[in-house]
Formats: C-alpha cells, structure tokens, sequence
C-alpha cells in the first residue's frame, strides 16, 4: 500500500488562518453581482499538496491552500469576519448577507454552512485557505491520518 502524502501547514505562532469565499450570482437583469467573505480564525492548519513545492518566501508570508487539498482544514478561536461587496449591493443587501454569519437562519444554517447548503441564488466561485505566516510544515500521511515527519524544510526562493 503506498502513502498518500501532503504539507500539513500551521502557523506557528499568531498568524492564524483566514477562509476566504468568492461568492457570486446574476441579477434578475442578467447583472453579476460579487462578494467576498473572509472568516479569520485564531488557530488551525490547512493541507496541501506536495506539487507545486512550497517556496520559503511563500512560508515567510501567506501560504495559499486548496479547502480540499489532503485532510481539508482545521480551524479555531474565530477572530473576526470581513465582507467585500461590488458597487450593486444596497446597505441592507450587505447586512442581511453579513447577518448569516452571525445568526442561525430558520434551517439553523449560519456562516459557511449556510453559504453551502441553504437555499438561495449565491454560488461560490472560488475557496481558499491561507495559513499566515511563518509557518510550520509537517509532512502527512493522509490515509493513516498521521504526521509523518515533523518541521520539514522546504527550498526554493
């Protein structure tokens, strides 16, 4: 049986990780409408892949991972919410959105499971995780569920 491998990256000390939705949908006129949130967290750690290699400048800083790259992403300690909305969102289109993220709807869906499972007209283009730096690298085994090796160095500028 051969290990399935990836990066398990942490920060190391209070960088923290952000989640970051790019969310989009079309007006009743065929407009694009686009938001983005982004949920920063205090604590947690997100996977990837072991191509493209990691750069030491990319571990000094944000390190960009895929939501369901290796484990996926593990997160804790919510620090703060942030909104960007585009030039068509009404002030109350923009609270209302933001109240879903701060308060269970009737399905009792909030935040990230609200964006993802209840029923509305919002699609999520793009999904992120970054780790801030500097980093911790680990080497993990994803079907054993187990770190591999501890502090990996990686190279590159």
């Amino acid at each position: 049986m051969s290990q399935r491998l990836c990066y398990r990256i942490s920060p190391k000390s209070s960088g923290g990780v952000t989640l970051q939705f790019e969310v989009f949908s079309y007006s009743s006129e065929g407009d694009l409408r686009r938001w983005v949130v982004k949920e920063h967290w205090a604590t947690g750690c997100a996977y990837r892949d072991l191509e493209p290699a990691l750069t030491r400048q990319e571990c000094a800083g944000s390190v960009e991972c895929g939501p369901y790259d290796g484990a996926g992403f593990e997160v804790g300690g919510e620090l703060k919410v942030e909104f960007e909305f585009d030039n068509s969102f009404s002030s109350s289109e923009r609270k209302s959105l933001a109240a879903h993220w701060s308060a269970e709807d009737e399905d009792g869906l909030k935040g990230m499971a609200w964006l993802f499972e209840a029923d509305h007209d919002w699609a999520v283009e793009d999904h992120k995780v970054f780790v801030h730096g500097p980093v911790q690298i680990d080497l993990f085994d994803v079907e054993k569920e187990t770190i591999v090796e501890r502090d990996v160095v990686v190279g590159g500028v």
